[in-house]
């Protein structure tokens, strides 16, 4: 299954672009594309499993549903989103 990823700040300069599809097995879940990630860009799971980070599966926060344990399906858009502030 193909899976499209949407870096955002730190992540995207891990990256080295804006959107980077992965290519991953069926039933795989977020934890798996860290992993995946980790291994293509040095670094990337270090970043994305600080308790700050926001991870967003197809628009919905994994804090909301199954965490890392979260499955994938083929499309899903993943972002990965630094902290933020505004005022």
């Amino acid at each position: 299954m193909r899976v499209r990823i949407k870096p955002l700040g730190i992540f995207r300069d891990l990256a080295e672009s804006a959107v980077v599809e992965v290519e991953l097995k069926e039933g795989s879940t977020v934890g798996d594309l860290i992993e995946e990630l980790d291994r293509r860009y040095r670094g990337f799971k270090e970043a994305a499993t600080k308790p700050y980070v926001t991870i967003a599966v197809n628009g919905r926060e994994i804090e909301f549903t199954k965490g890392f344990e979260t499955e994938l399906s083929d499309g899903s858009v993943v972002a990965f989103l630094p902290p933020y502030a505004g005022g």
